[in-house]
């Protein structure tokens, strides 16, 4: 009798079992059909449904976090991209593209939003959210802390603006100085790069850079480089060297950087600041 029991027991956990992940399953497929309609808003309803039912659900938390690409929540994606990764081990490659697209999307919100109207405290404290945002997404990129750091300056918070500037610093060394190692230096002509390199690069590509301004890339897997070049005005030189990245991501090192020295500028001046007041 008792073994009749425990089989019966094992039956009907089993079968509570298949229909829970059925019903998540249901939920998965509705929220495709509802995406190919673009009904982004009612897929995530769906979504969110499968989730609470089953929240390590590999396909579940991938479509969560592309539908909010969707969406445009990209603020949100920022808080939920690490846990989509964590779970959505199939589709980690394709969640790693969204979560730099997503920085450059609030890099760019940031940017847009002070440039509009740079003396409005509103304008100023909605780019900083972006670029918080931004910056708890990738840390490891240098353009949000000097964009952060104008910003806390413009509305007047130096203490911020400063320590921006500091994390700026700290981060473009990684990458500027096995440049500087190679041979980089600014205004560097491409065939001056290729001396200092030694030899062509594997790859070139020229790249829209904002309205009708370009980018060409020389990239040398090699190393991990990738050098950008901008027009210049002056002949007989058409290019020069703006600036650098040493990353083995393809997809970051495709985006431009220029090497600037303004958050070296504002920190010694800063640094000096202190010591004329210390005196």
């Amino acid at each position: 009798m008792n073994s009749i029991r425990r089989t019966l027991l094992i039956t009907i956990l089993a079968t509570i079992g298949l229909q829970m992940a059925g019903c998540g399953a249901a939920d998965i497929q509705s929220a495709k059909a509802y995406r190919a309609r673009r009904d982004y808003v009612t897929a995530d309803r769906m979504i969110l449904k499968a989730l609470a039912e089953d929240s390590t659900n590999d396909e579940a938390w991938y479509l969560y976090a592309v539908n909010l690409e969707d969406l445009k929540e990209y603020e949100k994606i920022a808080t939920v991209i690490d846990q989509a990764m964590l779970y959505s081990t199939t589709h980690r490659a394709e969640l790693q593209t969204l979560k730099h697209n997503t920085w450059i999307q609030l890099y760019n919100g940031g940017l847009g939003t002070y440039n509009a109207n740079p003396e409005s405290k509103e304008a100023q404290q909605a780019s900083i959210g972006y670029l918080e945002a931004a910056r708890k997404l990738e840390p490891e990129q240098p353009e949000t802390y000097e964009l952060l750091g104008t910003v806390y300056y413009a509305a007047g918070d130096t203490t911020k603006g400063l320590a921006n500037y500091l994390a700026e610093i700290n981060q473009v060394s990684a990458s500027y100085d096995p440049g500087i190692t190679m041979g980089l230096m600014l205004h560097l002509t491409p065939d001056a790069v290729e001396r200092a390199i030694g030899g062509a690069p594997a790859r070139k590509s020229t790249i829209t850079i904002g309205g009708t301004d370009s980018a060409m890339i020389y990239i040398y897997p090699s190393k991990n480089a990738y050098v950008y070049f901008e027009r210049t005005v002056k002949p007989p030189y058409p290019w020069q060297l703006t600036g650098w990245r040493i990353t083995s991501l393809d997809a970051e090192g495709m985006q431009p950087i220029r090497v600037s020295t303004q958050a070296y500028a504002l920190v010694a001046s800063a640094f000096s600041y202190c010591l004329i007041a210390s005196w």
